[in-house]
Formats: C-alpha cells, structure tokens, sequence
C-alpha cells in the first residue's frame, strides 16, 4: 500500500514538473523567435538590405555629387540599381555601415576623432570586387586604380557632411540616452555564442522534460505537444505580420521610409518563417521516432514472450517410466 502511494506521488511530482518546465520553454520559446527577428533589424545586413532596396535612380537624380561620380566612372543612370543591389557592393555596403553602427554604439566618443580615412581603407579592401561589377554595366574598360582614385575623391569632398551625419547619430550625453545601452544590449545578444547558449538552454528544457516521461516514450509526445502550441503561437504572429492591415500600413508609408519599413518587415517574418519551419521539423521528427520506437518495443515485446514460454514436451517411449516399460 506505502508502496503504490509512493509510486503515485512520484509520478503526480513528474507530471506537475514537467508542465512547469514545458510552460517555461512555450514563454521562453515563443519569445526568443520574435525577439530575435525584431533585434536582427539592428544589424549591418539589415541595414545593408535596406540601403540596397532603395530606388537611388530617383535619389540621385538632383545631385550633383553623385551625378559626378556616376559621369567620371562613365555608368549610365539606369544601371546604378543594379550596381548597387550587387552582392559585391552590398559586401562593401556592409563593411561600411558595420563600422559605423560599431563605433555608434560600442564607442561614441570615438566618432569626435572619426576620419573618413576609415572608409577610403574599406574602399581599398572591396575595390576589385567593385571594379569587377562596374566592368559589367560600363562601355569599355575601367581600371581599378580609377575607380579607386574617384571613391576616394567623392569621400573626401564629401568628408565634413559625412562626419556630420555620422556625429548626428551619436549621443551628445551618453547617460541621457538609454537608447544607447538598450542597443549595446541587443547588439550583444545578437553574437554567435549569445544565440548557441539561447538554443541550448532551451534544449536543455526539451531534454529535462524527455527524461521526466521517457516511461514509454512519453517524453516524445511532451515534446511534441509544446512544439505545437508553440508552432500555433508563432503562426499566429507571422499571420498578424503578414496580414493586409499591416502590410499596407507600411507600404503607405510616404516615399523612402515606405521601402525602409517594408524591407524590415520582410526580415522580420523571414525570420518567424525559419522558426516555424524549424518547428514543423521538430513535431514530424518526435511523431515519426515515437512510432517507429513503439513499433520496434512491441516486437521486441512478443519475441521476449515467445522466448520465456514454455511448449509441451512430446513424451517418447524410451522416456516413459521403467514401470510403464516393462510392462
């Protein structure tokens, strides 16, 4: 009797805990897609997306400085979309806004001494890449060195507005701006080792919770359960993020600021999509293990069975009793 109480206890004690640890995971799980989607706007590819989907046809169109460089390169107008949405120049694009949001966030009083000597380096690192996509979209050759020479030039002519709109982001008072901190934070967590322990503590609560129901394979169906409430969750969120009120919400946005808004959309619920997907794999993988682990212990039940039970033994003559014999 003291015994099948205790029996009911521990497993009562396995059940509330583990509905304690698969509502820690369903939070913390649900959480960290969004939270991850939303921060990975704040990064230089991002920012690099953003940049490279703006029409700058239509930006460059009244300026001097641009029209310029376009001339001296010998580009036609029409192909500066194209150059620009180039994954060469996009690396470029990369490096260069990498270095200002670094410098931004991590070290703003660095920005007072900010030369643009830092990006002609960038130029020098990028510039065959550059030179290459250019050969593509120019009649005639073009040379590395002039290429070079004219980003150069463009940087330095353009040297005191660049600095300008550099310095503008930087915070005047470092403790007035809590901003600051909150994207030192998130630039943090948005590092590779950051994300690898995220991921591993919530396979750990996978793992802890497998353990606590392994009896039968039930942990496969715990699994399997939290994976789709958290599935249907994140749907629901990506389906929010998808919807007409949304989208046309930000597609109304007026001129550039429209285009900015809809490419950090897309990277949002690119993102969510990764995660659902991942999700999906998840609940098919638990499903298919969890048949085949049941089929397979079945089996090996009834050969066990058919091993232990014992036939009728065929009694001969020559192993009757001597009595039954000589008779």
């Amino acid at each position: 009797m003291a015994k099948s109480g205790t029996k009911t206890f521990v497993m009562v004690l396995k059940i509330l805990l583990s509905i304690f640890l698969s509502s820690i995971f369903v939070i913390t799980a649900f959480v960290l897609p969004i939270y991850y989607s939303v921060a990975g706007i704040f990064t230089p590819k991002t920012v690099t997306t953003v940049v490279q989907n703006i029409d700058f046809v239509e930006i460059i169109k009244d300026s001097e400085e641009f029209n310029t460089v376009i001339e001296d390169l010998g580009i036609d107008k029409n192909a500066v979309n194209k150059i620009v949405q180039s994954d060469e120049f996009g690396d470029f694009l990369e490096s260069c806004t990498g270095t200002v949001m670094d410098a931004v966030i991590n070290d703003p009083h660095y920005l007072e001494s900010f030369d643009v000597g830092v990006l002609q380096d960038i130029v020098n690192n990028h510039v065959d890449d550059i030179t290459a996509v250019l050969q593509e979209e120019i009649n005639g050759s073009i040379k590395k060195e002039d290429v070079q020479s004219t980003m150069h030039k463009f940087l330095e002519e353009n040297s005191d507005q660049i600095k300008e709109n550099i310095l503008y982001l930087a915070p005047s008072n470092e403790k007035s701006h809590p901003a600051y901190k909150i994207m030192s934070f998130i630039q943090t967590t948005l590092k590779l080792p950051v994300i690898l322990l995220a991921i591993l503590f919530e396979v750990l609560l996978l793992g802890l919770i497998y353990l606590l129901n392994k009896n039968k394979f039930g942990g496969f169906i715990w699994t399997t359960v939290n994976s789709a409430i958290l599935l249907v969750l994140l749907t629901l969120v990506f389906a929010l993020f998808k919807s007409n009120f949304i989208t046309n919400a930000f597609i109304s946005a007026p001129n550039i600021w429209g285009n900015v808004a809809t490419t950090m959309l897309g990277t949002v619920t690119a993102k969510l999509l990764i995660a659902i997907i991942v999700l999906l794999l998840l609940i098919t993988a638990c499903i298919i293990a969890f048949i085949l682990l049941k089929k397979y212990a079945a089996k090996k039940e009834v050969v066990a069975i058919n091993e232990t039970s014992i036939e009728p033994e065929t009694i001969t003559k020559a192993e009757q009793p001597l009595e039954e014999v000589d008779e």
